[in-house]
């Protein structure tokens, strides 16, 4: 009779691993990387010390009944290699001896991809970041001129009278260049560089864009290939907002600032449902032509904005030294462009004016 009973017990741990296969807990891993591999260590580590000490309870129960948390803390010591145990049955000596090569063979294999992983794995892939402030995402074509002028505009004296924090996001590791903007003073804890895709769930929530302030996708303005450049970023685009419609901020929604080349992927986005009023398209090509006309009616106009529009400093020493042996229009230039423009309302009356009129 207590064997049936035996057998009955078997027979019923045996179904747990209906259950197991019904709550698809590997299939619920993290995709790929070293979570994975971390996540698949512990999964084999603690199956084997629960299903042993499952069946070591049952082996073991007819002449030395032990609780099943007194099995579970042997079968532990057994599976980290330090045995101590002296069972009382052939049943029980036949499981540890299985146990202890059912570690040696999975256990290492487990380790050996989790080094294998962890070292091709970037140390930028593991980055997650920690938000305590606002801050910002900036990702797409993360150029060293580009991402120069960005910081040194976001970070300016005169520019906020709160401190943003910048998540640089990308799907390769900085190069060298950027990895010299990461490590400037100025720069040193405001901003933070995540590699990984847009295309990923688990990378946009290491950057937290859920929360963000704003989403600014940067253009390759050098790229050979503009159409394609344009289609990557309308597809970072679906991306990001079908990850914001599906992880709600209950502050805010964040506000994606889109850089295109061409004018009609601008409509194309604006036409994207999940589009909103408060998010904006650049077109870099409108803008150039807008300029080069104005440059070509009134000469010294795109020169005129671009230093009405950003920053200067005149805090070079070496610089002021040259410019005293200058002409005046230099010394008077270079004190012009340091003049910024945080705000120009145009009134009704200024409208279809000249230049030279207003003035």
């Amino acid at each position: 009779e207590s064997a049936n009973a035996a057998f009955l017990r078997l027979l019923r741990l045996m179904k747990l691993l209906r259950i197991l296969r019904g709550l698809k807990i590997v299939q619920a891993a993290p995709n790929s990387g070293v979570r994975r591999e971390l996540f698949m260590l512990v999964f084999t580590t603690v199956t084997l010390i629960i299903s042993s000490a499952a069946f070591y309870q049952i082996l073991e129960g007819e002449r030395n009944y032990v609780h099943f948390h007194q099995a579970v803390y042997w079968m532990a010591i057994e599976v980290l290699g330090r045995p101590r145990l002296l069972p009382s049955s052939t049943g029980g000596y036949l499981l540890l001896l299985a146990l202890v090569c059912a570690s040696v063979v999975f256990l290492p294999r487990q380790l050996a991809s989790l080094v294998q992983v962890m070292a091709q794995d970037s140390v930028w892939s593991r980055v997650r970041y920690s938000p305590h402030r606002k801050h910002l995402v900036v990702t797409g074509n993360l150029q060293r001129a580009s991402l120069n002028l960005l910081l040194y505009e976001i970070y300016h004296a005169d520019r906020l009278e709160e401190t943003y924090d910048v998540v640089l996001f990308c799907d390769e590791d900085p190069g060298r260049e950027v990895d010299q903007l990461l490590e400037h003073p100025h720069n040193s804890g405001l901003v933070t560089y995540v590699r990984g895709s847009p295309f990923s769930e688990i990378d946009l929530e290491r950057t937290r864009a859920d929360c963000a302030s704003a989403i600014l996708l940067l253009s390759n303005k050098n790229t050979g290939d503009v159409s394609g450049n344009d289609h990557s970023i309308v597809s970072s685009v679906l991306a990001i907002k079908s990850y914001l419609a599906a992880h709600p901020c209950d502050e805010h929604e964040p506000a994606i600032i889109a850089q295109v080349m061409l004018p009609e992927t601008a409509d194309q986005i604006r036409q994207l449902p999940q589009w909103s009023p408060h998010d904006t398209v650049i077109v870099v090509y409108e803008f150039v032509a807008v300029m080069t006309a104005m440059s070509t009616v009134h000469k010294g106009f795109a020169t005129l904005m671009f230093n009405l529009v950003s920053h200067g400093d005149t805090e070079d020493r070496e610089a002021d030294a040259d410019m005293a042996r200058r002409p005046e229009i230099h010394r008077e230039y270079r004190n012009a462009f340091t003049q910024e423009i945080y705000e120009c309302r145009v009134q009704d009356g200024m409208q279809g004016q000249s230049l030279q009129e207003l003035a």
